[in-house]
Order: C-alpha cells, then sequence, then structure tokens
C-alpha cells in the first residue's frame, strides 16, 4: 500500500505524494493516492488535504481501514480527556456534566459553595470555589452567577453599599443554609429587639414592646401617655412631664408642642412663645383651655372665629355644585386630592379609572379602563398596546380585534379597521412602504417571517442562489473562481482536474472540451484546459500534439515529451508507445530478426548495401539475380552475387563452376561447395542426385 505502477515491465513501484496512500496494494494510477489524516485526526477536505483533530469524546487510529474512516464516538458513558485521541484506550474517563468533577470512575456533584461550569470536565477539572462572601443554596451548580452574596447570621446584603449590613432594630437572621441568603427577617408584630439591639441574631432576641411614641411600656402592654405628659420617643417605659404651666388637651400625646399654655376658644398657643394665636384655616377649638386646634373634615370648614366647622366647604373626593346638593362626589375615574369649592375634579391618567366615586388621589386611580387601541386581559394595568396586525375601536378592557386576513396595521394601538391598510407579506418577501407591494428579497437577503418590511442580509461571504430566500440556510457560500460551492455541505471545493469555473459563487464547474484536461484542480479560466495526447504522441502547444518520431516513444498518455530509444535504436514507425518497439539499427550486410530483435547476416544468395538510420532499420536483404548468390554470408553489394548458383545435385567446384555430385553422394541445397556422401554400404544408382532417398544399398559382384 502506498504505491503504484501504471507501466508494464518495471522494476520498481512509484511512492504517492506525501500524506497519500492507496486504499490496497497493486494499485496502478496515481489516482488510486488518497488523502490520509494522522492518527486522531479526520479529513476536513480532500482536496485542500486539511485535517480536523477528533472532538474530546471521539477517537481515529489508522490501522487497516481506519486510517480513511471518520473518528469515532467512545462508548457510553466514556469520555476521553483531550482531542486528537488516537485509540479507544484513551476513552478512559467517564462522561460527566456540567456542576460536576471526576472522582475515581464517577462522577461527583460539587458540593455547596462550588460550581464547575465545563461540560464532559476532565480528569483534571476540579470544582471552583465561590468567591469569599458568596455561596449556592444547592450543590452541582454550573455557573459563576449560582454563587450568590451570603453574610453571617445578624447581618443582610445591602445592594447599594455590596456588602453586608447588620440587621436592623427589629429584625434579625439566623445566618443558617437558607437564611444568609436572605434579608433580615421582622420581628413579630409589636415586637422589636432588645437594647435597641443591631445585628439581631434570633426571634429569641424580639422581646421589646414596640411602643409608638404617645405611649409607654407598662408589663406587656402599651399605655397612653396620661393628661400633662407626652413622649416623642417610642419604646419607652415612661412618658415626659408637660412643662410648667402647661398641659395636653389629652392623652396620648407625642410632641412637647402638645403641651400648650390655656387659650380661648377659636385660639392656640403659638409655637415658641407663651401667647395665643388663632387657630389656621379650617382648624377650630371649640372648648377653652390648653391643646391644639383641630382640623375640619367632612363637606365643611371653620367659621370666622374657628369656634366651629359649620361653612360648607367640599372634602377632598368631593366637587361644588352650586345647583343641587352642594357637594358632589367625583365620578368614577375622576379624583379631588384638596379640600376646597373646586367645581371639577381631575380626570384619571390615560387607561385608568377608580374602584368607585369620592376618590381622593391619583393613587386612586388604580383599575384599568382601556382606551381605544388599549387592552387589558386580565382587566388589571398597565393597559397594553394592541399588537399589529390588531385594532381596537371602543373604550374598554376587551381584547383587540384581527384585521383581515393578508392585511396588517403600521404600528400598535390602532383604533379603526381602516388602519389595516398594509399587505402582510409572506416569508421571503419584504412590503416596500410606498408602493405597499410585496418583493421578493433580493439575491443575499432573506427573510423567515411573515409581514416584514425589509430583509436580513447573509453573514459576509455568504449569498443565496437566487431572490425570495425564505430561511438563513438559505444563504450559502460564495466560492471563489476556481472552485464550487458543494450544496450537500455548504462547503467551497475545487474545480477538479478536467474542469474550470472563471465566476464565482458556483454550484459546479465547467468541463473542459472533450480530449482536453487541465494541469491541477482549481483551475479558473478556460484556457487553462489544454489537450491530452494519448500514447505515441507529445503535446507541442495547449491544443495540439505530434506522434512520436522514428527513435522515440511515449507510453503515457498527457505527456510532453516523447522519451528516446537507447543509443543504436530505433522504433520501425512513428507513434510508438512502448519501449519495447525499439530495434536495433542494422549495419550494411545486415537485417532486423524482428522476432529477437537482433541484426542477422544477409543469408548466402541475398545482399544488403544500406545501413540502418534512425528512421529505418531495414529488416530486409535483397535476393541475388537468378543464377547467381553470394561467397559468404553478410554480403553488401550486388557485386558480391557473382557466384554461380548451382542447383541442388550439384556443387560449386574449386574452378568456380558447377559439378553434378558423384555417384554415391547427394545435395539436397542449391549454392554448396561439396555434395554429401550416402551412408555406409550405400551409394547412388546415377550422379547428380538431390536427395538422399537415392541412396540405395550397394551390392558388389562375388566371383565364384
Amino acid at each position: 500500500m502506498g504505491e503504484y505502477q501504471p507501466d508494464s515491465l518495471q522494476t520498481a513501484c512509484l511512492a504517492c505524494p506525501r500524506n497519500l496512500t492507496t486504499q490496497q496494494e497493486s494499485s496502478v494510477n496515481m489516482t488510486q493516492c488518497v488523502f490520509y489524516c494522522a492518527e486522531g485526526y479526520q479529513v476536513m477536505s480532500a482536496d485542500n488535504e486539511t485535517c480536523q483533530a477528533c472532538e474530546r469524546g471521539h477517537y481515529k487510529t489508522n490501522e487497516a481501514a481506519a486510517k480513511f474512516g471518520m473518528c469515532q464516538s467512545c462508548t457510553v458513558n466514556q469520555f476521553t480527556d483531550d482531542e486528537a485521541s488516537v485509540s479507544a484506550a484513551y476513552c478512559s474517563i467517564p462522561k460527566c456534566e456540567a456542576g460536576q468533577d471526576i472522582m475515581g470512575i464517577g462522577c461527583l456533584n460539587c458540593p455547596v459553595n462550588t460550581y464547575q461550569p465545563m461540560a464532559n470536565p476532565k480528569s483534571s477539572t476540579d470544582c471552583m470555589a465561590c468567591g469569599p462572601g458568596k455561596g449556592t443554596k444547592e450543590d452541582k451548580r454550573t455557573l459563576s452567577t449560582d454563587c450568590e452574596p451570603v453574610c453571617d447570621a445578624g447581618n443582610q446584603y445591602n445592594m447599594t453599599m455590596m456588602s453586608c449590613q447588620l440587621c436592623p432594630l427589629g429584625t434579625f437572621n439566623t445566618g443558617n443554609d437558607t437564611q444568609r441568603f436572605e434579608q433580615c427577617e421582622a420581628c413579630p408584630v409589636g415586637y422589636v429587639t432588645v437594647g435597641e439591639m443591631m445585628g439581631a441574631t434570633s426571634i429569641d432576641n424580639c422581646t421589646l414592646r414596640d411602643c409608638p411614641p404617645g405611649e409607654y411600656i407598662s408589663g406587656s402592654y402599651c399605655t397612653h401617655c396620661p393628661v400633662g405628659t407626652y413622649q416623642d420617643i417610642p419604646r419607652q417605659t415612661t412618658c415626659k412631664a408637660c412643662r410648667e404651666n402647661t398641659n395636653t388637651s389629652g392623652e396620648g400625646k407625642a410632641d412637647a408642642n402638645e403641651c400648650t399654655i390655656s387659650c380661648f376658644t377659636g385660639q392656640e398657643q403659638e409655637v415658641g412663645s407663651e401667647n395665643c394665636i388663632p387657630c389656621r384655616e379650617d382648624h377650630v377649638k371649640e372648648t377653652p383651655g390648653p391643646g391644639r386646634c383641630d382640623q375640619c373634615k367632612g363637606n365643611f370648614t371653620a367659621n370666622d372665629v374657628r369656634t366651629d366647622c359649620d361653612v360648607l366647604f367640599c372634602d377632598k373626593g368631593f366637587k361644588y355644585n352650586a345647583a343641587g346638593p352642594p357637594c358632589d362626589p367625583c365620578e368614577m375615574g375622576t379624583y379631588k386630592d384638596m379640600r376646597a369649592n373646586a367645581t371639577e375634579c381631575m380626570p384619571c391618567p390615560t387607561n385608568t379609572t377608580t374602584a368607585g366615586v369620592a376618590s381622593t388621589s391619583v393613587g386612586d386611580c388604580n383599575k384599568a379602563k382601556c382606551d381605544k387601541g388599549f387592552y387589558s386581559p386580565d382587566d388589571t394595568l398597565p393597559c397594553l398596546a394592541c399588537p399589529v396586525g390588531k385594532y381596537k375601536n371602543a373604550t374598554g378592557n376587551m381584547n383587540c380585534t384581527d384585521c383581515s386576513a393578508g392585511l396588517t396595521t403600521d404600528s400598535v394601538a390602532s383604533t379603526e379597521a381602516s388602519q389595516c391598510s398594509l399587505n402582510i407579506c409572506p416569508v421571503g418577501q419584504y412590503r416596500q412602504d410606498m408602493s405597499n407591494q410585496c418583493v421578493n428579497c433580493a439575491v443575499g437577503f432573506y427573510q423567515n417571517e411573515t409581514g416584514q418590511t425589509e430583509c436580513m442580509m447573509c453573514p459576509t461571504g455568504y449569498t443565496t442562489g437566487g431572490t425570495g430566500a425564505d430561511n438563513q440556510n438559505d444563504c450559502k457560500i460564495v466560492c471563489s473562481a476556481g472552485s464550487y460551492r458543494n450544496d450537500t455541505t455548504n462547503m467551497c471545493e475545487q474545480c477538479p482536474v478536467g474542469q474550470y469555473q472563471e465566476s464565482e459563487g458556483q454550484t459546479e464547474c465547467s468541463m473542459c472540451s472533450a480530449d482536453y484536461t487541465t494541469d491541477a484542480a482549481g483551475s479558473n479560466s478556460s484556457t487553462d484546459c489544454y489537450v491530452i495526447c494519448p500514447s505515441g504522441s507529445a503535446a507541442t502547444a495547449r491544443d495540439s500534439c505530434e506522434k512520436c518520431p522514428h527513435g522515440q516513444y511515449q507510453s503515457a498518455d498527457n505527456a510532453n515529451a516523447c522519451k528516446a530509444c537507447d543509443s543504436g535504436q530505433t522504433t520501425l514507425a512513428i507513434g510508438s508507445t512502448l519501449a519495447e518497439q525499439c530495434q536495433p539499427i542494422c549495419s550494411s550486410g545486415q537485417y532486423l530478426n524482428k522476432t529477437s530483435r537482433m541484426c542477422m547476416p544477409c543469408p548466402l544468395g541475398t545482399y544488403n548495401g544500406k545501413a540502418g538510420t534512425n528512421t529505418t532499420a531495414e529488416i530486409e536483404c535483397t535476393a541475388c539475380p537468378e543464377g547467381n548468390t553470394t561467397s559468404t554470408t553478410g554480403a553488401e553489394t550486388l557485386s558480391s552475387c557473382s557466384i554461380p548458383d548451382c542447383l541442388a545435385g550439384s556443387f560449386r567446384s574449386s574452378n568456380g563452376g558447377c559439378q553434378e555430385c558423384e555417384v554415391g553422394t547427394y545435395q539436397p541445397e542449391k549454392s554448396q561447395t561439396s555434395c554429401i556422401s550416402c551412408d555406409k554400404g550405400n551409394t547412388t544408382l546415377l550422379p547428380g542426385r538431390d536427395d538422399s532417398k537415392y541412396c540405395v544399398r550397394e551390392y558388389r559382384a562375388q566371383c565364384v
């Protein structure tokens, strides 16, 4: 394997080029040499002779036919540590998941406070600890973002300061597996942590009654501060006495300013002095003595002397009505957030309404009442704009109405069916804004959604086979001249030998004309095609062949030159295809024996006066004229035919003449210099015999 030999009668095989080998022995052509990759690698492109390392979890050995195959997967639940593994023996670690590491022959979940992001971890992969001050809520975590801030007992994480802070007063955190990730938990209602303590670690620290200002702790209860006292600090065990000559108007006072001197009706003590001043607007004080003026309530305000709330004054949520009841409640969908005799209430913001009448704040506008073009699927805020392709022409929370088939709107929140005026173009097309017509996506663009106004461009270096592409998969790689796109793999491949491609972005190459080929793969012009000369000829130009002349041969197709015969040899004709057709060049007096491929002397009775040349081997001798012959073989001239050509039954005597064979001899051939004697005891009856059959038994007369 790895060698080939296209010619017969050779003493050695030819080696395949580097990184190429054959798939079997006895290969006869270089085209049987195929590209292969080293162990641990598979072929990415045979034409480009590029290899790709086997991914982890795969291997490739180069034993036998596996050399030419693809990478093989490890057995189930087994994996390799690295890429480019060369045998199944490298599938030596278990196949684990992200969030695990390898322990012996098994997978172990990463413990709490660690993580491991790598799918199919290596044997050297370890679970990574979360950074300082962070931890995970569960084991087998895969991302660093699974590590959340954790705090010790008595602390909670402050996102603004990005650090752990002590639990505020009235809260605690035990720091257990759950609470270390959470904010501090509030004490039970009515209790706070003892001793104004921050950083409480247990509910057991929540033992102090949380009495508000104006009250004090009395055993397990909160009690109002009595008349003549106040308390402006929460969670105290006593109340503070009013200053001298002042008093409170009742129990439960939380401000020192509630400790006042005694003033007439309609008056209260001025803050910061010992003087009495009239009550403020909308406030009254009906009895003399200490205490503050109180604000009027309902639809009335204070009279001029601030002794009674008996002047019409519409309250929050009510508007003034001169024709009917003096104060009407604000209608649903409106509100009034101040006391005044205004005649109108404020409308709620768009798409909102109130739960009822007499609303006193914009915050009461917390119910959905969707305008045209908006809807609320569950009657709650916020109202949602009707999406493109829908409209709503009435106020309310009902759903939007679909446009007629094939039509859509140009924006959200459409309010009329007439706004459904735009065509919905199918995939592979887009809508032109000016004409409202659907147009195919141009070459190099695609659109995989309906109703779009533009197409998406293929990635750089990719284009589509035509207009109207409806999927990014229609974007095919643009191959340069000299190559074509393989639609199966969507990869560029060089034009094979014998083909060319002059344009980019093509899916096939053009064939050279019949009997033409190219020097190599990747030709980008028809001028790269040249004529394929058959054996026995060679190229004289890119488009012409010439037969090998006498004395030369060529056994291969598509050769650029013929091969010369060995010195002293030539061919019998032009266009010779084999070295065996080279014959010796014979000298004068010789002829060529084509069987033995040797020069032989001209036999008796023949001559050859010409020596062979590069264009002829002189394969025949010429016979002498009738009746003449040569004295020896290898005659070179006609003058050598000077010897009489004696017939059979005779021989040429020493004087140059012909003489019959004597009795007892014979000669079956002509032009001989002697006759052949009969066997002993035999003789011929007559002279001039030309065959041994005339030799008969010799009988001699005996005397009696």
